[in-house]
């Protein structure tokens, strides 16, 4: 999350804002579900295997990161898919889990991106003039050349 401040320059505060907004969202619902449907791991372990709760982060700041820096999306999704392909081999999720997880990361992320100034944190986001906080004025201007 850390990354927009970095590199995105005047937008890297809400970016990373934004980032932080989606991400936060996604895992409250991912472990609102949990409460909800009490699924047990496939280790046995417990009973809050759905939806995963890794999956959720990873597709969230993936689907976010990717929406910053198009170029970079192949590697955020490997990586986001890479981690919920680990929750199933070391047994602790089920691969609808995962699927599940991925859902509500990059949808929270698809919907942090529609509004103008995100979801949980919008009082603190300020706008500067594109429907994806600043971002759509970069990427309409280099679609043109």
């Amino acid at each position: 999350m850390a990354l927009p401040l970095l590199t995105d320059g005047h937008n890297g505060r809400d970016h990373s804002l934004r980032t932080a907004d989606a991400l936060g969202t996604s895992v409250l619902l991912s472990e609102g579900l949990k409460l909800v449907v009490h699924e047990r791991r496939p280790d046995g372990s417990t009973r809050d295997s759905f939806p995963s709760g890794h999956a959720t982060a990873a597709f969230a700041v993936a689907a976010m990161e990717s929406h910053y820096h198009r170029s970079e999306a192949p590697l955020w999704y490997l990586g986001a898919a890479v981690i919920g392909d680990s929750r199933v081999v070391l047994h602790r999720h089920y691969m609808h889990d995962v699927i599940a997880g991925g859902i509500i990361g990059i949808g929270t992320a698809l919907l942090e991106t529609s509004l103008r100034n995100g979801l949980i944190l919008a009082p603190i986001i300020r706008h500067d003039g594109g429907a994806h906080g600043g971002s759509t004025r970069l990427m309409t201007l280099s679609a043109r050349f």
